[in-house]
């Protein structure tokens, strides 16, 4: 019984040598042919579906780095002329254009400055290239919307009336103007609605009083009138 189990042991003991053997084997097979077999058979189907695909050129040098950065433009003037600043990085050219066409184009090193006249009166349109003269590499601005508008904005008071005698120390001012224009009255703001109308009450001395109303527009067209009310107690 015990020769028995012995050589059971022994069999089972040279099947686990030879397994084990077998496993090195085809693990070393893996780690050196197969690998490179899979490799070869993936580069072969790689290079069958890319066959009639066109190849791409790239122009512009991938480790090339460049900007532009522009300085507050306005978003509304009662000039045809704006001044254009910024700064760039890398670049040393920079192409100006105004509606679509190209206007002007000056060398910069690092910081720039630019008049740009011949703006039209209502919607203009305004955006700059930077350009490098040593390679192909160009970088385009945000297009601005600069409003011009020579037109003094409207300004009508409809209460009280210019030379108007006033029994009482406070009296209310009403008027009405454009949309996106500022008020002062007495250089001080008022408020006004999106109909353009406001209102707001001045105390009064006794006697003559002059109260001086403004109106400014996002352009800076500005508008004045001056009112004069006498002050009486009843």
């Amino acid at each position: 019984m015990k020769r028995l189990e012995t050589h059971q042991k022994r069999v089972l003991s040279r099947n686990l040598v030879l397994i084990s053997l077998i496993f090195l084997i085809v693990l070393f097979f893996i780690l050196t042919t197969g690998i490179k077999f899979l490799l070869n058979a993936a580069v072969f189907v790689s290079q069958l579906t890319n066959k009639n695909k066109p190849q791409i050129t790239l122009t512009q040098k991938s480790n090339f780095f460049g900007d532009i950065d522009i300085n507050d433009i306005p978003s509304a003037t009662n000039s045809s002329s704006i001044i254009i600043s910024g700064r760039l990085v890398n670049y040393d050219l920079v192409d100006f254009y105004l509606n679509s066409k190209k206007i002007k184009e000056v060398e910069a090193i690092d910081n720039f400055e630019q008049q740009i006249d011949d703006l039209i009166n209502g919607n203009n349109e305004i955006y700059l290239v930077a350009k490098s003269k040593n390679n192909s590499s160009t970088k385009k601005t945000t297009t601005y919307q600069v409003i011009v508008k020579k037109e003094k904005p409207n300004l009508e008071i409809t209460q009280p009336k210019d030379g108007e005698t006033i029994s009482t120390e406070e009296v209310k001012i009403i008027g009405k103007t454009d949309k996106e224009v500022i008020i002062d009255v007495n250089n001080f703001p008022v408020v006004v609605n999106a109909l353009g109308e406001f209102q707001t009450s001045v105390k009064l001395n006794p006697g003559e009083n002059k109260i001086n109303i403004s109106a400014q527009d996002i352009a800076g067209n500005m508008e004045t009138k001056t009112l004069t009310l006498v002050y009486e107690k009843d």
